[in-house]
């Protein structure tokens, strides 16, 4: 079954976050999370001064006036020398915002994945994530809580879970607690954070396709759950933007993209759940849905 997301209802950010994110071209990749009333929205920019891509972080509450602006770039750029901060995702996690990253793909020496965790109107704590079999490039890890214990849902192929061995100041060091190779699902990626639902945990994964090393990607419901052991259902729904979205754009920030619908964001409002993604590296959405949409 295909779903084209577009046709579903959206969901309207504050006026003036629209006012703010209109100065860019090219929006894209929005991670919107709801907590204590407050409103967390990470998203990337293309800044026609820098001609660079940036990634922001935009913190209000919708009876306020302000908006707390954290350029994630400048500030990581100041506390770990990145260069770049690419794919950043919020999410709860024990009652807490927290943000991940990475440093865009690998060139001359292994890129880098961090996570952040935002009190208030501010960036708290951030650790560099270390694993001694990663690989060059890291995207996506997923993070949760179990047994007190910090959890990494790592990768679906196949599917591996890591643990928070130390944790020090900066720097978190993980382990392979879990591989299983017989749910080892091909071409799949992590996509969205971790939600909690009633029976595990959901998320949106890609699902990539290729075409002369040319990459699509679409979407796919996960359900995770760890109740006996660790296990991953991938449902059979595909969900992308709109037809139109799917033959891509001529204009193109990846030469190796034929399209893309990248998901980035999930969170619940009341019983909503709350979905937000890329088009193609220059536009985005977001739209409200039931979760037995996705989870049923």
């Amino acid at each position: 079954m295909i779903n084209a997301l577009k046709k579903y209802k959206a969901y309207h950010l504050s006026p003036k976050v629209l006012a703010f994110l209109i100065k860019y071209k090219y929006t894209f990749n929005p991670s919107l999370v709801i907590h204590d009333e407050v409103n967390y929205l990470a998203i990337r920019v293309y800044d026609s001064v820098s001609r660079s891509i940036l990634a922001l972080l935009l913190i209000w509450q919708d009876d306020k006036e302000e908006i707390v602006t954290i350029n994630l770039t400048d500030f990581f750029k100041e506390k770990l020398n990145f260069s770049k901060v690419a794919d950043p995702k919020l999410f709860l996690m024990e009652g807490q915002v927290y943000g991940s990253f990475n440093t865009g793909h690998a060139t001359d020496k292994p890129n880098e994945l961090a996570l952040f965790q935002i009190n208030g109107y501010k960036i708290e704590n951030y650790y560099l994530c270390n694993y001694n079999e990663r690989m060059r490039t890291e995207k996506n890890w997923a993070f949760f809580y179990k047994n007190q214990t910090l959890f990494a849902l790592y990768s679906l192929e196949p599917l591996t879970v890591l643990k928070a061995e130390t944790i020090d100041k900066d720097q978190i060091v993980f382990k392979k607690y879990f591989e299983d190779k017989t749910q080892n699902y091909k071409d799949h990626s992590i996509g969205t954070p971790l939600i909690e639902l009633e029976n595990g945990y959901g998320f949106m994964a890609h699902k990539k396709y290729y075409r002369k090393r040319k990459r699509l990607y679409l979407g796919k419901p996960c359900l995770f759950n760890f109740e006996n052991g660790f296990k991953l259902k991938v449902k059979r729904q595909f969900y992308f933007h709109s037809y139109k979205s799917l033959l891509g754009e001529k204009f193109k920030f990846n030469k190796n993209l034929i399209s893309c619908t990248y998901f980035s964001g999930i969170c619940r409002k009341k019983d909503k759940l709350i979905l937000g993604y890329g088009i193609n590296d220059i536009d985005w959405n977001i739209v409200v849905l039931n979760k037995n949409k996705l989870w049923h």
